[in-house]
């Protein structure tokens, strides 16, 4: 694959709003996981002419942004459409609108270490959901080689966007898959829940993000109007690695089930 080519990413829409996602094989793009996630905001970025250094994927979270990639203009308008550049490209935003956010994903395909355990064997608890902070670019880039630092490879990425007022999501637990959390746009709340003890964490600045390991329910909610929640996850979609009934959930952490 040498040419910049638009991507058409999947949409799922109901009445919690909708989801767009990225993995291995979507548009096209095969990756074993990405090597470096990032983003940036109109309030932050400067402009800069750059080459790509590896192949990337880039998609308007929010707003409109325009991308001259080889001499031609891009427009990225919508979640669901990202812009493929091939390593060694040169690309610019030439034109973005008060909104706009742009996420960034730098593929691998390379091999990638098996996801690290938290804790040993330790049954997971609230307390085990911790805070990361992002590093920053004087570009204003947030995240930038981000994948490298998580406790695992990201192998997913999905975002929520034009969620409802009084809408909550999650309201699951998963088997074996991390996630992280961010607000990159507005805030909304987490609350976590390991069976016996419970803990909101506000989500209100985008160079912070949520781990939830392996073991804990979560619902979101209180989304404010311009919420947009980015999650990164260790693995690809699995509906079996799922547990979505709270009666099962506790059945589950009663039978000493762990990371």
């Amino acid at each position: 694959m040498t040419n910049v080519r638009l991507l058409h990413l999947p949409k799922i829409t109901d009445r919690r709003g909708s989801l767009s996602f990225i993995e291995t094989g979507c548009g096209g793009i095969d990756f074993d996981a990405l090597s470096e996630v990032c983003w940036w905001s109109s309030e932050t970025s400067r402009n800069v002419k750059r080459q790509a250094e590896q192949s990337e994927i880039l998609i308007a979270l929010s707003g409109n942004i325009e991308i001259l990639a080889n001499d031609s203009k891009y427009t990225l308008d919508s979640a669901e459409k990202g812009l493929y550049i091939p390593m060694g490209t040169s690309r610019s935003k030439e034109q973005y609108s008060p909104d706009a956010i742009c996420l960034i994903l730098r593929p691998d395909s390379s091999h990638v270490d098996v996801v690290q355990s938290l804790k040993g064997n330790k049954y997971i608890s609230v307390d085990d959901c911790s805070l990361f902070c992002f590093p920053h670019r004087k570009d204003g880039v947030v995240g930038f080689g981000l994948a490298k630092t998580l406790p695992f490879p990201v192998r997913r990425v999905f975002y929520i966007y034009d969620i409802p007022q009084g809408a909550t999501r999650g309201g699951h637990m998963h088997k074996t898959c991390h996630e992280i959390l961010i607000a990159v746009s507005g805030s909304f709340e987490v609350e976590l829940d390991d069976g016996e003890n419970k803990k909101t964490v506000l989500l209100d600045n985008p160079a912070c993000g949520l781990h939830i390991p392996p073991d804990m329910w979560a619902i979101e909610r209180n989304f404010t109007e311009d919420a947009v929640c980015l999650v990164l996850t260790s693995e690809k979609y699995d509906e079996a690695g799922y547990v979505n009934s709270y009666s099962e959930y506790k059945n589950y952490r009663k039978d000493g089930n762990r990371n």
